[in-house]
């Protein structure tokens, strides 16, 4: 498994120009920056500084959550909300947490409170994951034959749970 240098992360609200930033509690130097290129409209651009090197997944991740972010308001004709910042954070937060080379991507799908889940599906085993635009998330893990397991926090908090469920898949 690969590990990973110190991470920061900016993503820039192209709705208030700010951007947020979060540090991974590692305590490795940072050596690398991994960048995207400067917002475009409808972009959200995701920043990921501090890799030893770019993760495989980065670029089609960020290319997937900038397919997401690019969504109007009202995009399911059922007055869903635009992808929030937040959420956009909240999903690059927990992929720096759990994700290796070795782990495969989600599927990225736009939930109507602004928010975005993460699915992960075998033949035996579904795992969802919503990032809601308040930053938490909430997790449905689903074995064949076994009871399934659901919980809810911040990513910072709950990296170490997913990151076990990931990891069986």
């Amino acid at each position: 498994m690969s590990r990973y240098a110190a991470a920061t992360l900016d993503v820039w609200d192209r709705r208030y120009g700010t951007a947020t930033e979060w540090v991974s509690p590692v305590p490795h130097r940072p050596i690398a920056t991994a960048t995207t290129t400067p917002p475009q409209p409808n972009e959200v651009a995701i920043y990921v500084k501090g890799f030893a090197r770019v993760p495989r997944w980065f670029e089609v991740a960020r290319e997937a959550l900038n397919v997401l972010s690019a969504l109007p308001a009202n995009w399911n004709s059922y007055a869903a909300k635009e992808l929030d910042v937040a959420a956009v954070t909240g999903a690059v937060q927990l992929l720096v947490g759990v994700m290796n080379d070795n782990t495969p991507l989600p599927t990225f799908v736009p939930v109507p409170n602004g928010g975005v889940l993460l699915e992960w599906h075998t033949h035996t085993i579904d795992l969802e994951v919503s990032v809601l635009p308040s930053g938490r998330m909430h997790v449905f893990y689903e074995r064949a034959g076994q009871d399934p397991i659901e919980f809810e926090g911040l990513p910072q908090e709950k990296i170490g749970q997913l990151k076990g469920l990931i990891q069986g898949i």
